[in-house]
């Protein structure tokens, strides 16, 4: 396999190590909701975690392409210092990858505060405390245009299952997001992963 294949690969790694982390948090939320953990600290970090993973990453593909470049033998030694700037390379990557996650942790943030501040005005009548911070991390970790799929996503998983229990029932209850900001976080990432969407095709 060449050079810049085995590079490309470690791209949808990522993606896959997100899907695990979802999972991970999933499941960390099932149990406390069933009484099995009682800290909640792990969904606020969570939402931490959404906001430096991907930067930490960002730095590991300017590293590695610097290296790759410098190391091919080919053209893409002149991509690099002394015949380009070094903001090339801090570029390069800032505008194929990193600007997409800069977006929806934006967005995310953006989220987390509105609902924090809405819910606790109005005695949480909306969502349960840790709900805000899965939802918000889940923003940040389906990138930018991600977030528009993966809110498409919640909305339409909430009035399938809500109008199934109404049809299984005859009650008119909406189904709540608690479980559902996580699974619609990983069927993003699979589908991106699966069809080569957005920043990695």
């Amino acid at each position: 396999m060449m050079l810049i294949d085995a590079f490309v690969l470690t791209r949808f790694h990522f993606l896959a190590l997100l899907t695990l982390i979802f999972l991970g948090v999933f499941t960390a939320q099932v149990l406390y909701r069933c009484g099995k953990i009682k800290n909640t600290k792990i969904f606020r970090a969570f939402f931490w975690f959404s906001l430096i993973f991907p930067f930490l990453y960002y730095i590991y593909l300017t590293i590695a392409q610097y290296f790759m470049w410098k190391t091919e033998g080919g053209l893409g030694k002149f991509l690099l210092p002394p015949y380009v700037g070094a903001s090339y390379v801090i570029g390069y990557h800032f505008i194929r990858f990193y600007l997409y996650y800069l977006i929806s942790a934006a967005v995310g943030t953006l989220f987390l505060l509105a609902a924090v501040y809405l819910n606790k005005k109005f005695g949480r009548r909306f969502f349960e405390d840790e709900e805000p911070y899965l939802g918000a991390g889940a923003i940040s970790l389906v990138g930018y245009p991600g977030f528009f799929f993966y809110l498409v996503a919640l909305f339409s998983s909430q009035l399938v299952l809500t109008a199934g229990r109404y049809l299984l029932t005859r009650k008119s209850e909406r189904v709540p997001f608690y479980y559902l900001w996580l699974p619609a976080g990983v069927f993003v990432i699979l589908l991106i992963y699966h069809y080569r969407l957005f920043y990695f095709s």
